[in-house]
């Protein structure tokens, strides 16, 4: 399992998931970074993305669950 060097290189690998419309729930972007042989879990994710990441690389859509689904901006 590789696990990430620093911020910018997690953030570029997160970046790298997404498609062109994806829209995606931080579940699925920890399966995905997990099937590329990143050891990540989706609570650490779903942090890292709130502090680090959003409204500067990804926004985000609150569904009728109270889930997020995040896009590429």
């Amino acid at each position: 399992m590789k696990k990430f060097r620093n911020i910018p290189n997690k953030i570029n690998v997160i970046l790298d998931v997404f498609g062109d419309d994806d829209k995606l729930m931080t579940r699925e972007i920890a399966k995905r970074l997990r099937d590329r042989g990143y050891e990540v879990r989706a609570e650490h994710l779903g942090m890292f993305i709130r502090f680090e990441m959003l409204h500067k690389y990804l926004g985000y859509e609150r569904r009728y669950d109270k889930c997020n689904l995040y896009y590429k901006i």
